[in-house]
């Protein structure tokens, strides 16, 4: 067999390996990805609620606000791209100025007219 040959298929031996160690690490990328999302949103979400609500125990909440995080993760955006752009330029507006900027300086000024007026008495 020509050492051509012999390239070719060591070539692709080592790229049908790419692929698997690739889909190997998305696999393992998309579980971190998973566990990092319901311990990190899910579970101060469920203490969060519990704790406005003045619940004793948050796990009678998570059946309902899984319906409620299920309903909205399909009603949001239908496709990755309606996703990005709801990302990068609706919530830039919408969501990030205002709790960036607008609130924090509305709450600067109140402190700051309450602590006036508790001075002045």
């Amino acid at each position: 067999m020509p050492s051509f040959f012999k390239n070719q298929k060591s070539k692709n031996n080592l790229r049908s390996q790419a692929n698997q160690t690739s889909s190997e690490q998305t696999e393992s990328s998309l579980k971190s990805l998973l566990l990092r999302i319901c311990c990190l949103r899910t579970l101060p979400l469920l203490i969060g609620t519990a704790t406005l609500f003045k619940i004793k125990s948050p796990s009678r909440l998570v059946y309902p606000l899984g319906i409620i995080v299920l309903f909205l993760s399909i009603t949001i955006a239908s496709n990755f791209q309606e996703h990005l752009y709801e990302g990068l330029h609706v919530a830039r507006f919408l969501l990030h100025m205002p709790l960036f900027s607008i609130i924090p300086i509305l709450l600067l000024i109140i402190a700051f007219l309450k602590n006036r007026k508790k001075q002045h008495r």
